[in-house]
């Protein structure tokens, strides 16, 4: 089972009688009770990006500005 399968599952109106179908439905009460939600997929490189991009702006201090030419460690992580 793959993050790409639970994702069909959850948008696709899936349903089975084990324990799996089960979960998804839960998830789909669960987030209609909540309002409006919506579920995406998002590949594993591009998700490894966007934590690189986070754990380097904590560790930066004050604010900073990428006007055309992103920083090595940002190239390096796509």
């Amino acid at each position: 089972m793959d993050c790409l399968q639970v994702f069909r599952a959850l948008v696709e109106e899936f349903s089975g009688p084990n324990g799996f179908g089960l979960i998804i439905e839960e998830c789909r009460t669960l987030a209609m009770s909540l309002g409006e939600v919506q579920f995406s997929f998002v590949r594993r490189s591009v998700n490894f990006t966007a934590h690189s991009v986070v754990r380097a702006a904590s560790s930066m201090l004050g604010p900073h500005e990428w006007n055309f030419v992103p920083s090595l460690w940002l190239l390096n992580s796509l």
